[in-house]
């Protein structure tokens, strides 16, 4: 039986490429690798290209990765130690070592370089850089969605072709490629893509590991007020059944037979039934709680706010932490969300959603390594204004809930939404900065929120507590707040000024 590489997920190849190489590597698949095998040792990075790439193909990226040490050293005795690319005549060395070292993982599993096919081509190893196939441009037969798969963020590796990605781009819009759509709280004139992104980290802790520790460790007091408050917010009353013993009635107890003979003997009545008690206590079951947390990334390093400090994306990891130490469910979406300029003067609201985490995956290395260089590196495109229309960030949001119901009915969910920024009111938006729009914006917003709560407000409870969506944790512009005479659950949001 032959195993593909279609049997394991992404996080059982990176760990088992941990246990074998002794350090984090990151392994990726994707269709735009313009190999069926690229290598970055610096990172390291193991690059698939999804259609033709096997798990022989793994097997000897894991074998190319051990090579790191050595490609350093060779490189420094080249004339030219600038080259990112492996020496030819030593890649070859390194792959035949490699397919004698899997030469009985090679009856298990193909590949596209497995010995048996022959082939004269190598691998692309390179120190620092892969190669990226441009952009998958070839018009369906009807218009589509921007594929996440297609703009894929690999932090600390050098991607060749990447940066040619938003010209076609544009194209791509102008002749109708991409699915467009209206939003009615924007202009007619303003159409909106939704456009995807993927973050691949590497599978281990961000070099600043011990800086985010100690912002933590400072916050700890502030932390534990918080948690405190949640819990005693979302406890509902848990049934606790106790066996008590009675005299006269309920089930006779069979350890209690010898006080019934001798309460016989000395005439007095004796407790030889035992009957249940069903008692109630308040209790906290993080099991039964979801929550769900946007993040708007242009208001983190927007200047208005707070400056492009370390505070900023501080608090969003003191946040995720503290959901973290509640054991809750918790699930992170950030947007990076722009409006950019056609050539021939129009304009499109570009939605980026980036999934963080999702509510199923645990906290780990990869989670809050994904989780800071988000927040750091947020994508930025050529001559695009940041945006934020918040109707189509609690749209998205949603999507998550509706996932997690699927899969399991939660007592109690929570959206927490750090949007402050408003839309852009610069010319030419200076429509987006009038009073009229921030009061159809929020009215808008209380619908999404009204039915939000409908939605799922009626799901299976667990004990007596009712399943309801708790909104207490939004953080919105003032200017919605201000207009908000007709949306009473914006006009009780908060903000962060």
């Amino acid at each position: 039986m032959r195993l593909s590489i279609d049997d394991f997920s992404t996080g059982t190849l990176q760990k088992l490429a941990r246990a074998l190489t002794g350090r984090a590597v990151r392994v990726m698949r994707s269709s735009r690798a313009a190999s069926p095998l690229a290598v970055s040792l610096e990172s390291p990075t193991i690059l698939l290209e999804r259609d033709r790439a096997g798990l022989y193909d793994y097997l000897l990226g894991v074998s190319l990765v051990q090579r790191r040490g050595d490609f350093r050293a060779a490189r420094d005795t080249l004339a030219d130690s600038a080259s990112d690319r492996a020496d030819e005549s030593l890649l070859r060395t390194w792959v035949e070592q490699a397919h004698r070292q899997w030469a009985r993982g090679a009856q298990l599993a193909d590949g596209f370089y497995h010995p048996r096919h022959g082939h004269a081509r190598l691998p692309d190893c390179r120190w620092s850089e892969v190669e990226w196939k441009k952009l998958d441009r070839s018009l369906p037969q009807r218009r589509q969605r921007a594929d996440a798969e297609q703009w894929s963020v690999v932090p600390d590796v050098n991607i060749e072709g990447f940066e040619d990605d938003f010209e076609p781009l544009v194209e791509d819009i102008m002749c109708g490629k991409y699915e467009l759509r209206q939003v009615p709280e924007l202009w007619d004139e303003m159409p909106v893509l939704e456009l995807p992104v993927n973050y691949h980290t590497l599978p281990e802790l961000p070099p600043d590991a011990e800086r985010i520790e100690h912002a933590l460790q400072v916050n700890r007091r502030f932390q534990r007020m918080f948690i405190d408050c949640f819990v005693r917010s979302s406890e509902n009353e848990a049934p606790e059944r106790t066996d008590w013993l009675h005299y006269e009635s309920g089930e006779l107890d069979a350890s209690r037979l010898v006080d019934a003979y001798l309460s016989m003997r000395r005439r007095s009545a004796g407790r030889i039934f035992r009957r249940t008690r069903i008692n109630r206590r308040h209790a906290f079951d993080p099991d039964q709680h979801l929550v769900v947390h946007g993040v708007d990334l242009n208001m983190l390093t927007d200047h208005w706010l707070f400056g492009r400090s370390r505070w900023n994306v501080g608090a969003e990891l003191i946040a995720a932490d503290m959901f973290r130490r509640l054991g809750v469910e918790f699930g992170m979406t950030a947007f990076a969300d722009q409006i950019i300029s056609l050539p021939n003067g129009e304009h499109v609201y570009l939605h980026v959603p980036i999934e963080i985490k999702k509510p199923e995956e645990p906290f780990d290395d990869v989670c809050w390594g994904r989780i800071c260089y988000v927040l750091d590196h947020p994508p930025r495109f050529p001559d695009a204004v940041p945006a934020c229309c918040h109707t189509l960030l609690v749209e998205t949001l949603s999507k998550t809930f509706r996932k997690s119901a699927k899969r399991r009915a939660h007592s109690y969910r929570t959206l927490m939404l750090t949007a402050v920024r408003p839309m852009p009111s610069d010319p030419p938006f200076e429509f987006f900065g009038q009073d009229v729009f921030s009061s159809m914006m929020a009215n808008a917003l209380e619908k999404r929120l009204a039915d939000l709560e409908r939605e799922y407000g009626a799901l299976r409870p667990t004990y007596s507590g009712n399943g309801k969506m708790n909104l207490a944790y939004l953080y919105l512009p003032s200017e919605l707040i201000d207009n908000a005479e007709n949306a009473p659950r914006i006009a009780k949001a908060n903000t962060l000024s």
